[in-house]
């Protein structure tokens, strides 16, 4: 089967003539368990502490018949400024990057570079159809798609003072003036490019695991949702 890489859905490196020989295997979400001996009780007690990163290595082959040298330096761009990695063979899925460098290059043909990126990735997968805006009103129930909770970036529209219920997480914004954001990807409440953290009290809503009910009042006529669903 055909396999591409695509970055930051804008570069699908295939066209640039540059291949990956074999595909990359994704290392499994791991926890991150921690342990506390308690006295007087057998064994010892376990909590999560989160996810951690995944690190693999891509290896890639560059060609171009006129100069694989300028070829290089254009591509190299690509990878430091990485954000999204996507596979075609696994087109609903993508993968938000931390860190791709690029290493170990060797020349073993005047129109060939072989070369290695080193990647650093998120602990999730993440569902591409969760980057997609919709709309929610009182009353709707939202179903988690992932396998984890999520944590979406929620824009409320409506006036005045306003408390707002998802599922379990609610918050109160103060002088809602026609939309403000909560993004709880960041932990910022802003409207275009002004914080207005001091504005919003409560929580930073989450869609846990199974159906999360929205709950607006009268002067919130609607919420848009990029639920950022994701799996372990």
């Amino acid at each position: 089967m055909d396999f591409d890489i695509i970055i930051n859905e804008t570069h699908q490196l295939r066209n640039e003539k540059v291949y990956m020989p074999s595909r990359p295997a994704i290392p499994s979400n791991e926890e991150r368990i921690e342990y506390s001996e308690i006295p007087g009780r057998d064994g010892s007690v376990s909590y999560s502490d989160g996810y951690k990163d995944r690190e693999l290595s891509i290896d890639f082959n560059a060609y171009d018949e006129t100069n694989v040298h300028i070829k290089m330096r254009k591509i190299n761009p690509i990878f430091v400024n990485a954000k999204t990695i996507r596979f075609t063979d696994d087109p609903n899925i993508f993968y938000k990057v931390k860190q791709m460098r690029v290493t170990d290059k060797e020349r073993p043909f005047p129109s060939l570079y072989n070369f290695t990126v080193e990647t650093v990735l998120e602990p999730f997968d993440y569902l591409l159809s969760g980057t997609y805006k919709f709309k929610a009103v009182n009353g709707d129930v939202i179903e988690n798609q992932g396998t984890h909770y999520s944590r979406p970036i929620v824009t409320v529209y409506g006036m005045g003072t306003a408390t707002v219920s998802i599922g379990a997480y609610s918050f109160t914004i103060e002088n809602l003036n026609a939309s403000a954001t909560i993004n709880s990807e960041i932990f910022k409440c802003y409207k275009g490019t002004q914080n207005i953290g001091t504005q919003v009290k409560g929580s930073f809503p989450l869609f846990d695991i199974g159906s999360s009910k929205i709950v607006l009042p009268s002067n919130v006529t609607h919420l848009e949702i990029i639920p950022n669903w994701r799996y372990v």
